[in-house]
């Protein structure tokens, strides 16, 4: 297999967009991307900000809406504005919480592996946000 193209998948990304400014597959698959390729993580967070709201207007599934929110917050994280990382991490929280224990192992899957990428990241910001508080 060789590695993804991430200047066509911007691209192609960008003009299911335009096609489509309520695409949220498409701002999710850009954002990706961006953030793959190194570009400016304000303009990832835009991104996925942008297709948080598309996901919720297309009554999107939870666990999609819920990595909107977690990679929105992960650039919050990675620009060192820990209080909108936290928020946005409690935000996603309870979208992957409701699937963790699904009947259908794919989901139950998914949610579980989110939540998790969730819980490390999680802990990180709130470390920085009260470094003097332990969790015991």
């Amino acid at each position: 297999l060789s590695p993804p193209d991430l200047e066509k998948a911007k691209f192609h990304s960008k003009k299911a967009f335009e096609l489509n400014q309520n695409n949220h597959t498409a701002l999710l698959n850009l954002g990706v991307a961006m953030g793959k390729s190194g570009d400016n993580r304000n303009d990832v967070l835009l991104v996925y900000l942008a297709g948080e709201k598309a996901a919720i207007i297309n009554m999107a599934d939870d666990i999609t809406i819920g990595k909107f929110k977690l990679l929105a917050g992960h650039c919050y994280k990675d620009l060192n504005n820990h209080k909108e990382a936290k928020t946005k991490y409690e935000e996603a929280r309870p979208y992957f919480e409701k699937h963790k224990d699904n009947k259908i192992s794919q989901i139950s899957a998914d949610a579980n592996y989110w939540l998790n990428q969730l819980e490390e990241n999680y802990k990180t910001v709130v470390d920085k946000l009260s470094p003097n508080i332990k969790f015991v």
